[in-house]
């Protein structure tokens, strides 16, 4: 049996449920219960103590967890993001395709298609007529290849090589260097110009620098023609929907082969060209040249 005093209290013996104290002011004999936490005991002389009875069984709230809680780590919530992702995009890529193939074949032919070679012939051709032009020359031709080809000619689109820092202002930002390609719109006078900011980053590397354009002048095309993209399930908000059908309808402009030259190297890769990932790319161009495709079924 341990004795030992403590706050005016001694502990004189315990049983399997309760442990027996003295009052050290009157001798008085006090019982407490085990298994309650923090008990204060109050003596008839009017002497109290705070005493431990044992880990707290009859509360809840007082018990440590003794269990391994589960730690889900970023990497996990990005796989079971991305498995959603995949997911809703397999659901409504049917209905997507539709939607953006009756839309579109009313402004257009949809036959008409433009290869990753054809872009890439225009960046030899500035090379060989003019041995000054630097990297950035060959990127602003394409666009301006890939804008006439989207009959956007009458639109007001600048390349900038640095981000806005807001609509009317240039400026570096530190922050967006990861960013490959963004588009900023500018209303002045009832007329939209528009600014493709492209991340110099990048300029060695052609394929994700052509899908990044085809990318942009889809947003643009959806601006210029007044198509908005309002989510008509629940499983995709207003942006993320926005996106997606973005990167669809550059593959149903017929840019897809330049988004998928790039996706179909790097379908594990980080960066991705739109909202879509590379792997997603691959498997929506795939579904679109042998289903959809006018010609191509």
């Amino acid at each position: 049996m341990f004795i030992y005093a403590l706050k005016g209290v001694r502990e004189i013996s315990d049983s399997q449920d309760s442990i027996y104290f003295k009052c050290l002011k009157c001798d008085s004999e006090l019982i407490g219960h085990k298994g309650y936490g923090k008990l204060r005991i109050l003596c008839k002389c009017g002497n109290a103590a705070t005493v431990y009875t044992g880990v707290d069984i009859h509360f809840k709230s007082d018990l440590k967890d003794t269990k391994k809680r589960t730690v889900i780590t970023d990497a996990e919530k990005i796989r079971g993001n991305d498995k959603s992702k995949i997911e809703i995009f397999k659901k409504h890529i049917h209905s997507d395709f539709m939607y953006l193939s009756a839309l579109v074949s009313k402004r257009r032919d949809l036959t008409k298609q433009v290869s990753y070679e054809q872009c890439l012939n225009l960046a030899d051709e500035i090379e060989h007529r003019d041995w000054l032009s630097n990297d950035r020359d060959k990127y602003i031709k394409i666009s301006k290849y890939l804008q006439k080809f989207c009959n956007l000619e009458s639109v007001s689109i600048n390349i900038v090589w640095e981000p806005l820092l807001n609509q009317n202002t240039l400026s570096t930002i530190a922050n967006q260097t990861h960013i490959i390609g963004t588009t900023y719109p500018l209303l002045l006078n009832s007329i939209v110009f528009y600014t493709v900011y492209l991340n110099p980053e990048f300029l060695t590397n052609s394929e994700i620098l052509i899908a990044a354009i085809a990318h942009e002048l889809s947003h643009i095309y959806a601006f210029h023609n007044n198509i908005r993209f309002t989510s008509p399930d629940n499983d995709r908000g207003n942006k993320e929907y926005n996106e997606q059908m973005t990167d669809l309808l550059g593959i149903v402009l017929g840019m897809g082969e330049l988004m998928h030259a790039y996706a179909s190297l790097n379908k594990n890769e980080s960066h991705n060209t739109g909202y879509l990932t590379n792997a997603m790319i691959c498997d929506a161009y795939k579904l679109w040249t042998s289903e959809y495709l006018p010609g191509k079924k």
